[in-house]
């Protein structure tokens, strides 16, 4: 069994609602933290060595899984159309009837913004654009209705403009749940705002409110100085 240290003494507080942002280098313990609180490597108190709490009581992995969405840009490309894909992300789809379940999604597009996604919805998911891929996983993620939105890298790798359309989507999503978004590019980190948090080495090293955001083109440069 592998016992490596990936988190240590880690004590971050997340609100009710709100966007936080926890910055890093690659292999700093970002997506280890976050896998964490979405209930996926949880394998017992001591692996945790801590408690993760919800609403003051220790969380249970299950429990976890049900209050929190995981969005990550490691997540492998699927082969079903965007409309299954966003289809099979509702939880009671079976017991919904499959046509009930595509006009929620319908509607759920057209109030995150996402005309266009829901105009192709026959399309492959692996044909569309990467940003629309982007917005299709997070569009998934919000059809459970999350109480904490984890969002890990999918900022990394997106133009200027998209990450403009980014920043708007979280934080429109911040003010009725808890959104924590994990970069390594600082300019990502002060485009979105929020409270922002540093972690190295598995520890969090720094933690800063942003009370006002950057403008995205006028930002460059990584956590470990690339």
């Amino acid at each position: 069994m592998d016992e490596r240290l990936v988190a240590d003494q880690v004590n971050l507080r997340l609100p009710a609602k709100g966007l936080v942002v926890l910055t890093g280098e690659r292999g700093s313990g970002k997506t280890a933290l976050l896998r964490c609180l979405a209930g996926f490597d949880l394998r017992g108190q001591a692996d945790v060595g801590g408690a993760i709490t919800l609403e003051g009581r220790p969380a249970a992995r299950d429990e976890l899984r049900s209050v929190a969405a995981y969005v990550s840009e490691q997540a492998p490309p699927l082969s079903d159309s965007v409309r299954d894909n966003l289809v099979s992300g509702i939880a009671d789809w079976r017991e919904l009837g499959y046509a009930q379940c595509v006009a929620k999604v319908r509607r759920h597009l057209l109030r995150l913004g996402f005309a266009r996604i829901a105009g192709a919805f026959e399309s492959p998911l692996i044909a569309m654009p990467l940003f629309a891929q982007t917005q299709i996983a997070i569009a998934r993620a919000l059809l459970r209705d999350p109480r904490l939105l984890l969002v890990d890298g999918i900022a990394d790798y997106v133009e200027d403009d998209e990450l403009r359309q980014l920043v708007e989507l979280l934080d429109r999503e911040a003010s009725c749940r808890a959104v924590l978004l994990a970069t390594r590019h600082v300019h990502v980190a002060a485009a979105m705002g929020g409270t922002r948090f540093s972690i190295a080495e598995g520890r969090v090293i720094a933690a800063q409110p942003v009370r006002t955001r950057e403008p995205t083109a006028q930002l460059t440069g990584t956590c470990d100085g690339r």
